[in-house]
């Protein structure tokens, strides 16, 4: 799933890298497997090797960069071509041609390749082979990697009339993959792969113990260097960061309101409304509003009830009341006052 991608296309290698052991067991062969790895990457593959050299230096004892691109994440270096855009249109128009659009735009992505960065970190063997007639990708570049590696032990070999796509055809590619393949087999001095893998942390190199949960790509050596790390990491981190959460406007607030339904026939009843409109005034958490439906039996009970309304209203609270003509029953009174709740309440509840 996901989108393809440079970025993502040097983290499924991570995940092929750390099956390696379990893949040769698998098809029987042995792990450590003797002799080691020589880790080898052509063209745009030799920036998925050196990302790999890098995240894992106890893997591979010798590797092999094909024709590569040199790029850095502190400024693209594409050997000594006269313009940096004429190089990058040169490797377009090879995609293009090879039908591989999902690795463009080449130019927005070459920030996560950085193998001038990477292949600082590596101190293995190493060979570096390139055509002096490649106008794809400029056989300065090979220089450069082969001059920022660490490696003591390194080879850079410049083959005379190859180009990109025909270095294969010269017998000197040929006659210096053997002897580079033989010397390292040969080689005891050169550290031997362990039965597991050891993965370093992404900040300080040191050994990790802990990975980022949210890809399981990354590894650090503990929290600080991972809360640290996240800024850079978070922006190829499992297909991208992570998506802001959307502001959420709410369209009214919850509020309280009343509603009091009351048949006064008699004193008692009459003393019963004002002692429920004194509670409801008097609470902590205030009211929005309070709606009465009320009918009186007499004259003088309705100016009783109308003016303890009166009273609360004074007190700058939400009071609406309907009186009615009419004895009604409950529901009834229940109705009246849910249709004048629909009218009057505020316009936020």
């Amino acid at each position: 799933g996901g989108e393809p991608s440079l970025a993502t296309f040097l983290r499924d290698a991570e995940v092929l890298a750390e099956k390696l052991p379990e893949l040769f067991v698998q098809h029987g062969f042995a792990w450590p497997y003797p002799g080691g790895l020589i880790l080898s990457g052509r063209s745009l593959g030799a920036q998925v090797a050196v990302h790999l050299a890098a995240m894992f230096p106890n893997l591979f004892r010798a590797m092999v960069l094909d024709s590569a691109l040199a790029a850095s994440a502190t400024g693209d270096r594409l050997g000594r071509a006269p313009e940096r855009t004429a190089a990058l249109a040169r490797w377009r128009k090879e995609l293009e041609q090879a039908n591989l659009e999902v690795l463009l735009p080449l130019d927005a992505e070459l920030w996560c390749l950085s193998s001038l960065d990477k292949i600082r970190a590596f101190d293995g063997e190493l060979l570096v082979m390139h055509g002096q007639q490649d106008d794809l990708v400029p056989f300065e570049g090979s220089e450069s990697l082969h001059a920022a590696a660490a490696s003591r032990q390194k080879e850079l070999v410049l083959v005379k009339d190859a180009g990109h796509n025909d270095i294969g055809k010269h017998d000197e590619y040929w006659t210096a993959l053997r002897r580079f393949s033989l010397k390292v087999q040969l080689d005891n001095t050169l550290p031997s792969v362990g039965p597991t893998l050891e993965h370093l942390c992404a900040v300080c190199a040191e050994k990790a113990t802990s990975k980022c949960g949210r890809c399981q790509k990354v590894w650090y050596c503990g929290r600080a260097h991972q809360a640290e790390h996240w800024k850079t990491h978070k922006v190829t981190c499992a297909g991208g960061p992570p998506e802001p959460t959307p502001k959420v406007v709410p369209e009214a607030k919850a509020v309280l309101v009343a509603l009091i339904c009351a048949e006064i026939v008699d004193d008692l009843s009459c003393r019963q409304l004002g002692a429920t409109l004194q509670s409801w005034a008097s609470q902590d958490e205030p009211f929005a509003g309070l709606f009465v439906s009320w009918y009186a039996a007499s004259e003088e009970l309705a100016r009783s009830a109308s003016a303890q309304l009166e009273e609360v209203q004074q007190e700058d609270l939400l009071v609406k009341e309907v009186q009615s003509t009419q004895r009604l029953s409950f529901f009834e009174h229940v109705k009246v006052a849910s249709a004048l709740l629909v009218q009057e309440a505020p316009s936020h509840a």
